[in-house]
């Protein structure tokens, strides 16, 4: 609904609320003002809209497809990367590099003390350990698959064509003008007023359009049936063992060997010999051996001594010197020795391969076959429409509470012959009635007395301006206020408030309200005051 459109309606609903600020009296129907209300008819306000309603606007036809029909089947081949074989292999995982030594060969000292001494070599091995993995291996093979050609089937029908027309409505609405008369509005003495209120406006009134709608409709007719080819890839397995390591690694391992080899056994020989006889006194029997080597060990001395017994002196004395020498002898014995051994652990496991070949095949294939039709639908909706409608209330509206007269003069205190400023401070009021009803008070026209002898001196459409600026409502005393009651003027102002009424088309004046305030107003002559 456009704005204009929603301005309508509440236009209409506030027309059509009976409702009064104090209470109605009276209601008058029809577009002619009632007699004695003071109100004329000034013409007509035309408000256009647009609305849309539905037409058939001609016929078209409908083509729609009904379903594909299949008529022929292609054998179609597609490369594929296919799995071709799972396999298991050793996959290395962890590795240690480690230095070995052993013993290679082994002997005997020739001499003595004839120990054994062992010949070491050293090499690197590295201990290798793996995890058993599969390995995926593919290749590429032909796929078949079956395309099947279908052609379409379609039906058709003839269908009216409808469509939403704009067009434009026009709604005149009455316009009243006020012109007041004897009666037509009475003030009553409680603050309120009475009067007719005319309230024109255009009332949302929609109607119903009809119509018929032609529906295409497919309907199922019966089944068609074929022999369609099919093709596909097979597969097929086999399986193998195989094993895979999981260690490989490397120890010293020792053993034991028979071998002969020659030492040298070592033996003292007799060299030489030689007296070595003394004379000592007369003492009892005695003998002894003495044993020495030569500094470098290689010959040894024996020296045997004896010495009967009185009357004997002699000590009989022989040094036999013999030497060192090796005798070479053949020994045969186990000796040790060391070798470098491998270690390898594994598992067995299962490897897989696939072999593929094409098959074919027909299957029956169905499929329903349908027919194009009509079928009527009836349709409606509803089409905006806007109507004139004007109601009239005799009202008993409630006027705004009259606003305070204030009235300003400068200076404070007149002086003869010089012009004395003055200004009123008067707003409107406004004040919400009912439906919308809006009732003002509007200063019009303001009437000057200055010196209070109840005659206007001056008679304004302007309240004046207050000081400083300077006022368009001046007055000049030619004489002082002592011989006045209180020694001042009385200066009187008098207010006229329009009444005015807006019943939605705009404010209309129907009355005048008025107001008063006196203020005193002392004025002394100008000489006075210098002689001062």
């Amino acid at each position: 609904m456009t704005a204009v459109k929603r301005h309508l309606v509440l236009a209409a609903a506030l027309a059509a609320a009976a409702l009064l600020w104090h209470g109605g009296e009276r209601a008058h129907a029809g577009d002619s003002p009632p007699p004695g209300s003071g109100w004329v008819l000034a013409g007509y306000e035309n408000h256009y809209y647009t609305y849309y309603v539905t037409e058939q606007v001609g016929t078209t036809t409908y083509s729609q497809l009904l379903y594909m029909e299949p008529y022929q089947d292609r054998v179609v081949y597609s490369q594929e990367t296919r799995l071709s074989a799972i396999t298991w292999y050793s996959r290395q995982y962890y590795s240690y590099t480690k230095l070995l030594s052993y013993r290679s060969y082994c002997y005997l000292n020739p001499y003595y003390p004839w120990d054994m001494q062992c010949t070491w070599t050293s090499e690197y091995r590295t201990d290798t350990y793996y995890m058993p993995d599969q390995q995926y291996w593919y290749t590429t093979v032909n796929v078949p698959s079956v395309q099947t050609d279908y052609r379409p089937v379609y039906g058709s029908v003839q269908l009216p064509v409808y469509q939403r027309v704009a067009k434009t409505g026009v709604c005149s609405v009455p316009v009243y003008q006020f012109v007041g008369g004897e009666g037509s509005v009475v003030m009553n003495g409680d603050g309120t007023f009475t009067m007719w209120v005319p309230q024109s406006s255009c009332v949302y009134s929609p109607y119903t359009n009809y119509w018929s709608q032609a529906q295409p409709q497919v309907v199922r007719t019966g089944q068609a049936c074929r022999q369609k080819l099919n093709a596909s890839l097979s597969q097929s397995t086999s399986y193998e063992s195989v094993y895979v390591w999981t260690s490989i690694t490397y120890g010293v391992v020792s053993s034991q060997r028979y071998q002969c080899q020659t030492i040298y056994v070592p033996e003292w020989q007799y060299y030489y010999s030689y007296d070595c006889t003394y004379e000592v006194g007369c003492e009892p029997a005695w003998s002894r051996t003495t044993v020495w080597y030569s500094p470098d060990g290689l010959l040894r001395y024996t020296r045997t001594e004896n010495h009967p017994s009185c009357p004997n002196c002699w000590v009989y004395c022989t040094t036999v010197v013999e030497r060192l020498v090796t005798v070479p002898q053949t020994d045969c014995r186990y000796m040790p020795y060391d070798y470098i051994q491998q270690y390898q652990t594994g598992e067995y496991r299962q490897n897989t391969r696939y072999n593929y070949s094409e098959q074919r095949w027909y299957s029956q294939q169905c499929w329903d076959t349908y027919a194009l039709t009509t079928a009527s639908i009836p349709r409606s909706e509803m089409v905006d429409r806007y109507v004139p409608s004007t109601s009239w209330q005799q009202m008993t509206l409630q006027m705004p509470a009259l606003p305070d007269v204030v009235l300003g003069v400068n200076p404070g205190i007149g002086l003869t012959g010089l012009s004395s400023w003055f200004w009123v401070e008067a707003q409107g009021a406004e004040a919400q009635g009912p439906n919308g009803i809006r009732v003002r008070l509007v200063p019009s026209r303001y009437e000057w007395d200055f010196d209070g002898d109840g005659q206007v001196d001056l008679s304004t459409t302007s309240p004046g301006r207050r000081y400083p600026v300077p006022s368009d409502v001046q007055h000049t005393y030619e004489r002082s206020s002592l011989s006045q009651p209180g020694q001042s003027y009385q200066v009187r102002i008098k207010v006229y408030f329009d009444l005015q009424v807006d019943a939605g088309r705009g404010y209309n004046t129907v009355g005048v309200i008025t107001q008063e305030r006196v203020r005193p107003y002392p004025v002394q002559q100008l000489q006075s005051i210098i002689g001062r």
